[in-house]
């Protein structure tokens, strides 16, 4: 993380977000292997994602994401932002939805 944020997530938001909590099963998208892992979307807009997974993500991934509770599917997402979620062992980031 850049030292210039302090520490803290700036506001990347482009859109008003929606707080709905929603199963999602996300793909990791590398030259190797696409690994699944399955997590919850905590809130959505049109250009972006704030998820939870037990997989922890890296700054810059590539990601496919399925909304398991829809059917919706974001072909592809960029991983902006990743940190622990709360005091547990699972993983929070923000994804930009790539068009």
């Amino acid at each position: 993380m850049p030292a210039a944020l302090g520490g803290k997530f700036p506001q990347f938001c482009r859109a008003p977000r929606v707080y709905k909590t929603l199963p999602i099963t996300l793909w990791e998208i590398s030259s190797e292997s696409a690994r699944k892992c399955a997590g919850a979307v905590l809130d959505l807009s049109d250009h972006g994602l704030r998820v939870v997974t037990g997989k922890a993500l890296q700054q810059g991934q590539l990601v496919s994401v399925l909304l398991s509770e829809t059917g919706m599917c974001f072909k592809r997402c960029r991983v902006i932002w990743t940190r622990p979620f709360r005091r547990s062992q699972l993983s929070e980031a923000g994804l930009e939805v790539l068009r």
